[in-house]
């Protein structure tokens, strides 16, 4: 369920590329949107990330970790608060998230 739209993961859709098998399992339609997209179920999910709190460990490590990404990561979050994006609006996500993370 995403949205409280459900949705059948067993569906396959037409893909034309060379996606491996296991992808095109999951590639379905999002009944919200009509988006092709890559739709998996929770009970194969192995962790979950919060984009927030994941901001907020990578803040705390800028500068006892200092490198150019949590730099500039650091930099764009300053310049969105100071434009009156509140923080907790605020996240970071996919391989960006998963690689600051590690560091």
């Amino acid at each position: 369920m995403i949205d409280g739209t459900s949705y059948d993961h067993r569906q396959k859709i037409e893909i034309n590329s060379p996606i491996p098998e296991i992808i095109a399992t999951f590639m379905n339609i999002y009944p919200l949107t009509g988006e092709r997209m890559l739709l998996i179920p929770l009970d194969l999910v192995e962790q979950f990330f919060d984009p927030h709190e994941s901001l907020m460990y990578i803040l705390s490590r800028t500068q006892t970790v200092p490198s150019e990404v949590h730099y500039k990561v650091s930099k764009v979050v300053t310049y969105l608060t100071s434009h009156g994006i509140p923080l907790e609006s605020l996240g970071i996500y996919g391989s960006l998230q998963s690689f600051l993370t590690k560091s």
